[in-house]
Parts: C-alpha cells; sequence; structure tokens
C-alpha cells in the first residue's frame, strides 16, 4: 500500500451575516477511489456543521466548493496540525487535479520564496501570483493510522 496523500478541499460556508472558510484533510491512497474520499469529507463535514459550527453561529448557511488540491503545501502546519483556525495563502493553479496551492507563511513573499525552492520546476508556471491571505479553520480526519502522508504528492 502507498503513502497516505494529504487531500484538501475549500468549503466556504455563507449565513445571511456570516462565512466560514474550512479547509478540510483527507488523507487517502493511490488506490482509493474518489467517490470514497468525497464520501468520507461529507461525513466530516457533516460532523463539524453538527458538533460545532451550530453550536457558534445560528445562521443558516449555504455550502460552496470553492477548490481541492493535493499538492504539497509550503510550509509544515497544514500537515502537523490536527485542526483549528490557521491563516494560509491561497494561489489558483492549473494542475490536473489541483486547482489551488496552499500554504502557510509570514507573509506572501516568504510564501512565494518557499514555493520556489520546494516546487518541481514543472509545476512553478502552473501556479498563478498573487496568493490571496485567508483564514481558515482546518479540520482534520481523525485516521487510524498515524502514518507521514507523502509531501512528494502526485506529478501531473
Amino acid at each position: 500500500m502507498s503513502q497516505p496523500i494529504a487531500n484538501f478541499a475549500w468549503i466556504r460556508l455563507s449565513g445571511e451575516d456570516c462565512q466560514h472558510n474550512l479547509l478540510v484533510r483527507i488523507l487517502r491512497t493511490m488506490e482509493e477511489e474518489p467517490e470514497a474520499v468525497d464520501l468520507r469529507r461529507g461525513d466530516l463535514i457533516k460532523r463539524y456543521l453538527q458538533e460545532t459550527l451550530y453550536t457558534e453561529c445560528r445562521s443558516e448557511h449555504n455550502m460552496s466548493f470553492c477548490g481541492a488540491t493535493e499538492l504539497r503545501p509550503i510550509g509544515s502546519e497544514l500537515i502537523e496540525s490536527s485542526g483549528g483556525d490557521i491563516d494560509i495563502w491561497i494561489a489558483s493553479a492549473e494542475v490536473p487535479g489541483s486547482s489551488m496551492q496552499l500554504g502557510t507563511a509570514e507573509t506572501q513573499g516568504g510564501f512565494w520564496v518557499a514555493f520556489d525552492v520546494h516546487t518541481p520546476p514543472e509545476l512553478k508556471p502552473l501556479v498563478h501570483r498573487p496568493a490571496k491571505p485567508m483564514r481558515v479553520r482546518l479540520i482534520a480526519e481523525d485516521t487510524p493510522s498515524q502514518a507521514e502522508p507523502d509531501q512528494t504528492a502526485p506529478s501531473p
């Protein structure tokens, strides 16, 4: 069995007077069907809505899928964190299977320096500047196996 890959989905929940940006992290194997990942993500979001959001915010919310990625995140916080509010940078991407590049850094300049150092040359032209800052609520799937996810992520 291959090493797990971190799959991230950005979900926006919009209420009458509020907006919540969720970043849902699922660890998957290369052998796992996309439908299974979608089901696990849906279960995780449903649990978050029932156990957390409805106690923090009583508005009715519309849910929007804003993007997904399996590109290696810039910085280690998105992989190492078990969840919570995190300030991130998001850049659009045109990589098969990934519509965004995510990362943590103090500044946008720091994000791009780390991107340039750690990203394979063939992927660099497929990720677009600028990146925008955003605070997200990271929701990470509890996995029985605490295996370290594969940080190389599949190349297109």
